[in-house]
């Protein structure tokens, strides 16, 4: 027996060399053998050792959560052209995973190295008792926003159309190849609404992809296995909805906005509590738990105003400041709010912030008014009236002895609100406008 068959049947005594759990899924079957096993731990020791070797991150490794990223150790080298022998651009390459537990790759993963990212484009799960797979670079991103308004980047492969020579359509085409492209990405949530016409923004220029292919599957019949998207692209005219500074088509159509409700003035030591309102393309939209609302309060001069994580401003000192609410889930949307904290009245009664100048049809708005002793607040029962126009046309509901809410049923004229306490009175006027 020869020391090679010697050694290498102590490995296989020991366990070290035996089949051992792989990362494959069930559908691709069993890869592993003897023989492959020991290719396999072969190349585990000695791959390390070997150039072209970088730490890297994977998808796909666990099927069952794909897009999920694994840390591994791989090897790249250049791939070589069948036809020709010489070696392709860079920005393809083979890769194999020094790991023996590895032997499958997913096509559609993207891979992490280098400086780029990289996406699997041709694995070699049948040939291969060790993760190996031909990749292509990511040479630019498909934009798009999400439900916010943030910007996703998606990465592409990017690649300019080409035809033979001996193509008999080989004049009428080669006249327009520059304005055609092929692109490669992977299918997740961020891309699966891509269709064909889809328009991208790529550099000064706009594109529509057609031809698209998205369902191949790697194993047939399992509509989960869909994980690349091919497609055609072909130059298209600049939109003035496209965003050009942020390279995202039609960007400039989408609208995300956020009001603050509130008073503009304040007495001293009072306090309130302002309130954020959303908007997504002119709709009003809630938080929910599929696309929460979350927003951080900040005051220009605390010397002036404080505001607490919900809202409530505490009138500090004399002064005017601004309030900003910034939308966390996109911190580019946020709204400044004004506020002046004024002196309060010596004696007499006075509202508490701002009414508004008009309402419409059936809405609702809250009036707040105190009575002032000696400059400070004191809790004597503000009484409240209505006058300017027919009962019918409004209504007030008392919450407590300084809070009321007023009820527009129908736009008719000027409605006088006044608010009374120890003979002191306070009145305004609010504009009342229908649909």
């Amino acid at each position: 027996m020869s020391i090679k068959d010697t050694i290498k049947n102590a490995q296989l005594g020991a366990n070290r060399i035996s089949p051992v759990q792989t990362n494959a899924p069930f559908e691709s079957g069993p890869l592993s053998n003897h023989w492959g096993t020991e290719a396999a731990y072969a190349y585990q020791l000695i791959g390390p050792y070997a150039g072209n070797v970088f730490e890297a991150e994977i998808q796909g490794l666990d099927y069952d959560n794909f897009y999920e990223w694994s840390k591994v150790l791989l090897r790249s080298a250049p791939v070589v052209d069948a036809t020709t022998g010489d070696n392709m651009s860079e920005d393809w390459q083979r890769i194999f995973i020094i790991d023996r537990h590895i032997d499958f790759i997913p096509v559609g993963a993207y891979v992490k190295f280098n400086s780029n990212v990289w996406i699997v484009f041709n694995p070699d799960n049948v040939t291969q008792d060790i993760g190996s797979a031909v990749i292509q670079r990511c040479n630019t991103t498909y934009n798009t926003l999400d439900w916010y308004g943030n910007v996703v980047k998606t990465p592409m492969s990017m690649a300019k159309g080409k035809i033979l020579a001996s193509s008999p359509y080989y004049m009428e085409y080669s006249a327009i190849m520059d304005g055609y492209g092929h692109a490669l990405l992977q299918l997740n949530d961020d891309t699966k609404g891509l269709h064909d016409n889809t328009r991208i923004l790529l550099g000064n220029s706009a594109y529509s992809f057609y031809g698209v292919v998205n369902y191949a599957q790697e194993f047939t019949g399992n509509d989960d296995s869909v994980h690349i998207i091919k497609a055609d692209l072909r130059v298209n005219e600049i939109s003035e909805n496209d965003d050009r500074v942020r390279r995202v088509a039609d960007g400039n159509a989408f609208r995300f906005t956020l009001e603050v409700g509130g008073t503009n003035h304040m007495p001293v030591n009072e306090q309130q509590t302002l309130t954020a309102h959303f908007f997504r393309n002119g709709e009003e939209v809630l938080d929910s738990e599929e696309h929460p609302l979350n927003v951080r309060w900040e005051s220009s001069d605390e010397s002036v105003v404080t505001i607490d994580d919900i809202g409530v401003v505490y009138g500090v000192g004399i002064g005017t400041c601004s309030v900003r609410c910034i939308l966390i889930q996109n911190e580019d949307i946020y709204e400044d709010f004004s506020i002046e904290v004024e002196q309060p009245l010596q004696n007499g009664v006075q509202f508490i912030g701002n009414v508004p100048e008009s309402a419409g049809v059936f809405t609702s708005f809250p009036v707040e008014a105190a009575y002032f002793e000696n400059g400070e607040r004191s809790n004597k029962t503000v009484q409240f009236y209505l006058d300017g126009v027919p009962e019918n046309s409004v209504s007030i509901s008392v919450l407590d002895g300084n809070n009321a809410v007023v009820d527009v049923w129908t736009a008719s004229g000027t409605l006088t609100i006044i608010a009374e306490c120890e003979g002191s009175i306070v009145r305004a006027n609010v504009v009342l406008e229908g649909f």
